[in-house]
């Protein structure tokens, strides 16, 4: 069965499908690419507990730290990070804490 056009998009840029807070700043994150507008967005998101699921949770928590290393705000990429890891410990976010 053909994906229709919606479907090849969200698969194309990674973006999940739907309109939670969750969903709504992976698209601003990986499709706008605009890291001012998208940390709050996961902050909702987390607070909300879109996605209660430990990894889902992490998820969120980790691409938050990687949005604001990309703004140089380092003192908030170190606890996202540490956040995350206390979640679900894994190597690539252990990798980009020591780049904080």
């Amino acid at each position: 069965m053909p994906r229709t056009r919606s479907e090849s998009f969200h698969v194309t840029h990674k973006v999940p499908i739907g309109d939670t807070p969750y969903v709504k700043a992976k698209h601003v994150q990986l499709v706008d690419k605009d890291p001012e507008k998208v940390i709050p967005l996961y902050s909702a998101a987390i607070n909300a507990g879109d996605r209660v699921d430990s990894a889902l949770k992490d998820m969120a928590i980790g691409n938050l730290g990687w949005t604001l290393m990309q703004q140089n705000n380092y003192i908030e990429v170190e606890d996202a990070y540490r956040r995350a890891l206390s979640i679900a410990p894994d190597n690539n976010k252990m990798c980009n804490l020591g780049y904080a």
